[in-house]
């Protein structure tokens, strides 16, 4: 256990890939998750953080109640300014969702959209699609946070990422009737936000499936 406190990152992760390898205890597997992830936020090179990710991959499918434990600080890696390490790191976090962390992961996800929404960096629609994606599939799966995760995504319809926002909303409104009324009206309220012609189709599509119904409040 010592190996694993190492100041050399070779030694920390050959450390903690061996415990796993060699016991299956789950002290023994909490630490070598916990080494991991202090690799993952710690270290500086982006080759180290991808290869601690499929670690970490590699130790949800036998230990997934494990890694749950640390899905906020993995979730840390997120601003890392690399689009493969936060593909990565979405895709875990989406496989390691409970109805125990669903909150706090669905609240870091919506402040990541807010601060991409601002950043200056060269994948930030494309980084912006996979937050919304992300979110989308939490969502679908966890009833209770839903109608607060889409209102705040209803206000990110320009760009291209408003068709995978449209996506999720189509999706939410045809899985739950009741929060049709609420969304109609956002949705009308920051309809002049859009500026892709497939967010404008997806859009179209819900009003007019859903206006009939008389969802939508007067005025």
């Amino acid at each position: 256990f010592q190996l694993l406190q190492s100041n050399s990152n070779a030694v920390a992760y050959e450390a903690a890939w061996t415990l796993i390898s060699l016991s299956t205890a789950p002290t023994a597997v909490r630490n070598a998750a916990q080494t991991f992830t202090k690799l993952l936020l710690h270290s500086n090179d982006n080759n180290i953080k991808l290869i601690v990710l499929d670690r970490l991959v590699e130790l949800k499918t036998h230990h997934t109640k494990v890694v749950q434990e640390i899905i906020m600080d993995i979730l840390r890696a997120l601003s890392t300014p690399n689009i493969d390490i936060c593909k990565k790191t979405l895709a875990l976090a989406v496989d390691l969702v409970n109805p125990r962390n669903i909150e706090e992961v669905m609240n870091t996800l919506k402040k990541e959209v807010l601060r991409v929404q601002d950043a200056d960096v060269d994948f930030k629609e494309e980084y912006k699609t996979l937050l919304i994606q992300a979110i989308h599939k939490c969502a679908l799966k966890f009833a209770e946070v839903v109608d607060n995760v889409v209102l705040v995504l209803l206000e990110f319809l320009s760009g291209e990422g408003g068709i995978e926002v449209m996506k999720c909303v189509k999706s939410v409104m045809e899985q739950y009737p009741d929060l049709r009324n609420t969304i109609l009206n956002k949705l009308l309220n920051n309809f002049t936000e859009i500026t892709h012609s497939e967010t404008y189709r997806i859009a179209l599509w819900i009003l007019g499936e859903y206006a009939h119904s008389g969802a939508i409040n007067e005025g």
